[in-house]
């Protein structure tokens, strides 16, 4: 199977296959929707900017952007798009292949980004794509974000299906194999806490933060916490379902002061919620979470959703 899937996936045979199926993507099953191999430009009509974005056959993030998106669309990008006009600097903790890294380098180039990555596989693949791109505001750091400083082990999945690649780029990994990951690789990185990083490295207002760690944006949030209270930056968290809840809610309420929304994915709305622990209660839609100043607010009324609308 291995010498097939290194024939299917070439190159020339992923570029006519995909070539020939596309017409039809909203008709075949996702089984058929295959990864791209090679390099994928996105073309996005609204604001005439282009990406590119560097793949194997291990990407999943790329897959879904070939059959499944149109131009910069991708989950929350409607409303990043809006939050990062005016910013000066984005923090991106978990940057995987670096999707909206890229989105905030070509729509603002004007601002600062600092891209965390300490996984292999999608790391390969970010540096890949900012060079790809010839993005010079994109600082790649190759260090876990967490809330000391060291060195820590991490563990990143390999997918048996392609293991002949050398490089994989699921996207999953951590430095607590939260997933329980059996086919995996584990090895030390270095361990920074944000709040060390950004006193050494910036002195610009830090408007915005994306993390996704995978299960430990909490310890994120505690090596961040002078960063917050001192910008007030809006964070968008991915929180995986039955893990930390209760340690983020506390720190969100109790130290940050912040207000909670959740990501509705089928309406791009945002709603409020009591808490992170509360939200599977209101809708189950997905685990991306907007965590909101109250002197912000402002910038996301357009995209909030009342409880009976």
């Amino acid at each position: 199977m291995k010498l097939f899937y290194r024939i299917f996936y070439s190159r020339i045979i992923n570029i006519i296959y995909r070539n020939v199926m596309f017409p039809f993507r909203k008709l075949i099953p996702n089984s058929m929707r295959i990864p791209v191999t090679g390099v994928l430009t996105i073309k996005d009509a609204e604001s005439g900017k282009n990406l590119r974005f560097y793949s194997n056959e291990s990407c999943p993030m790329v897959r879904h952007l070939y059959w499944n998106e149109s131009g910069f669309s991708f989950e929350f990008s409607p409303i990043f798009k809006q939050l990062i006009a005016g910013s000066d600097t984005l923090v991106d903790i978990g940057t995987n292949v670096g999707y909206y890294s890229l989105l905030g380098a070509v729509l603002q180039p004007e601002m600062t980004i600092f891209s965390f990555e300490p996984s292999i596989g999608p790391l390969y693949f970010l540096r890949r794509n900012v060079e790809l791109n010839a993005f010079k505001t994109i600082q790649v750091v190759d260090s876990a974000v967490g809330n000391e400083s060291g060195v820590i082990s991490f563990f990143e999945e390999r997918n048996l299906k392609y293991g002949y690649l050398e490089h994989h780029a699921s996207g999953i990994g951590n430095t607590i194999n939260s997933w329980e990951i059996e086919n995996f690789s584990k090895y030390d990185v270095k361990l920074i806490t944000l709040d060390d990083f950004l006193k050494n490295h910036s002195s610009n207002k830090i408007d915005l933060i994306k993390m996704d760690t995978e299960g430990t944006e909490n310890h994120v949030l505690e090596g961040a916490m002078n960063t917050i209270l001192t910008h007030q930056p809006i964070i968008i968290c991915e929180v995986l379902n039955g893990k930390i809840e209760a340690e983020m809610d506390a720190l969100i309420h109790d130290q940050m002061k912040y207000d909670i929304y959740q990501f509705l994915q089928s309406e791009c709305k945002l709603l409020k919620v009591d808490s992170l622990s509360a939200s599977t209660t209101v809708s189950n839609e997905n685990s991306n979470f907007f965590f909101i100043p109250p002197a912000k607010q402002g910038l996301i009324h357009a995209f909030i959703k009342t409880p009976d609308a």
